[in-house]
């Protein structure tokens, strides 16, 4: 794969995120997270049958087709959203088959350079030139600070596309005055802030139903907004994390949970803090 220094300057906000390395990718685009159950294991079993049956597949438009047809039909129903399309030509990609990636692409296995995306739902024009907001919205700090962290396709998917959320924490994170400056200092601690923040949305307790609460539709229609936050204590009037926490689909039954939420947001922000020059 390409060095990131030769996208970089070709793709909008200067950081390019769509497949990082041979563990790192994204497919939230492509509706990846958009099943009833869209936690790890279950997403690599799914994506990873997929790309053992497409191996079989004749290189023919009907064929291709009826395939998508077959994988639709099974993780149909229940999706968190039902109008945000998952693609069922998603599967794992690589040398190693170690991200996620797209089936149909001139340089998957067995296309031999052909491009069958012109057969997906959105088509092969939106496949080749979309870019998703993050890319032109979230601060370039933290698209450099998660891409540096990432480690896997998981982690990366669901924060990377977290626009709000991203763009909530560099608020806080300047008007807090915390220390730091505009670029990485890319040592140990940096890289450890990025861990706990690609780690954010998989072990925030606050949510009610985790596995689908942690599904993000970015797109800009607002089909599907978040919920504002619920306080079940009527004393309690809101938070300064306000932003950060509706975009992380908070619930909190008391307000001891809301204490120890602004605790662990405050300490991510120092982190991120003094990972920077």
């Amino acid at each position: 794969m390409s060095s990131w220094q030769d996208i970089d300057d070709q793709v909008p906000g200067g950081i390019y995120l769509c497949q990082v390395n041979e563990n790192v990718s994204c497919g939230a685009c492509c509706g990846l997270y958009n099943l009833a159950d869209s936690s790890r294991e279950t997403l690599n079993r799914i994506l990873a049958r997929r790309t053992m049956l497409f191996k079989t597949v004749p290189r023919d438009a009907d064929a291709i087709e009826a395939f998508g047809r077959q994988m639709e039909a099974e993780v149909n129903g229940n999706q968190p959203f039902p109008e945000f399309h998952h693609c069922p030509y998603l599967g794992l990609v690589g040398a190693e088959q170690s991200r996620v990636g797209c089936l149909l692409h001139p340089l998957a296995d067995g296309n031999n350079g052909a491009d069958f995306r012109g057969l997906s739902f959105y088509g092969g024009l939106a496949c080749q030139a979309y870019f998703c907001p993050s890319c032109s919205r979230s601060p370039k700090l933290l698209k450099d600070l998660i891409r540096r962290a990432a480690t896997d396709w998981y982690h990366y998917g669901l924060i990377i596309t977290e626009v709000d959320l991203l763009c909530a924490l560099y608020d806080r994170l300047r008007s807090d005055g915390a220390a730091g400056g505009p670029a990485l200092n890319g040592g140990e601690k940096c890289l450890e802030a990025g861990r706990n923040l690609l780690e954010l949305k998989i072990t925030w307790p606050f949510q009610k139903n985790p596995v689908t609460d942690r599904v993000n539709y970015f797109f800009k229609d607002n089909l599907y907004a978040k919920p504002a936050v619920h306080y079940a204590d009527a004393a309690v009037s809101g938070s300064r994390h306000e932003e950060i926490f509706k975009n992380l689909v908070t619930t909190f039954d008391t307000a001891d949970q809301l204490q120890q939420a602004e605790t662990m947001i405050d300490n991510l922000i120092d982190e991120i803090a003094f990972s920077t020059i």
